[in-house]
C-alpha cells in the first residue's frame, strides 16, 4: 500500500533534460524473510551473518509516461534486491591504556532494478534501469582510550 514510484523521463517541453516524476502505485505486495545472527566466539571476537530474502512486487499500477498508459502489474518494485547478505568479524583487545579493533564486513546485493524510465517514443515504454549485483568489503580499525578516539577505515575496499 501507498507505494510512491519515482520514474526518470524525457522531458517533453526540453528534449535532452531528464526529469524525475513520482506517482503512487495503488497496490504493491513486499513479502519477505529476514534473518539475522551474532556469535560471541570468544572475549574478544564476535562474528556476525545476516540474509535477507524480498519478493517485491508491484500488483496495481498503471504508469503514465505521456500521453500513452502502461500497465506495469508485476514488476519489480525499485531499489528491492531479492537477496542480499552480510557478514562480519570483529576483534577488540585491550592494548595500553586503552581497546584496539579492527573490524572487517562484507555486504552483497543481488542484482535490482535501480527505477522506472521511459523513453520518447509512440508507444511509451517503461524500461527497467537495472543495477548488477554488487559486493562491498569495509575495514576499520580504531583504538579508544577514556572518552577519545582515533579511527581509520576503508569503504568499498574492491572498488
Amino acid at each position: 500500500r501507498d507505494l510512491q514510484v519515482t520514474s526518470a523521463r524525457q522531458d517533453p517541453l526540453n528534449v535532452g533534460n531528464t526529469i524525475f516524476v513520482t506517482q503512487n502505485a495503488a497496490k504493491s505486495n513486499v513479502p519477505g524473510l529476514e534473518i539475522e545472527t551474532l556469535f560471541q566466539v570468544t572475549e574478544h571476537l564476535r562474528l556476525s551473518a545476516a540474509y535477507a530474502y524480498l519478493d517485491a512486487k508491484i500488483d496495481d499500477f498503471v504508469y503514465v509516461p505521456g500521453p500513452v498508459s502502461v500497465d506495469i502489474n508485476g514488476a519489480p518494485i525499485p531499489r528491492s534486491p531479492k537477496h542480499s547478505f552480510a557478514v562480519g568479524a570483529s576483534y577488540v583487545a585491550q592494548w595500553g591504556a586503552g581497546d584496539l579493533q579492527f573490524a572487517v564486513d562484507i555486504d552483497w546485493k543481488d542484482k535490482y532494478v535501480n527505477e522506472l524510465e521511459t523513453r520518447l517514443d509512440p508507444t511509451g515504454v517503461v524500461a527497467n534501469v537495472p543495477v548488477d549485483a554488487r559486493t562491498l568489503i569495509n575495514l576499520n580499525a580504531a583504538y579508544s582510550w577514556a572518552s577519545w578516539e582515533v579511527s581509520a577505515y576503508v569503504r568499498n575496499l574492491s572498488n
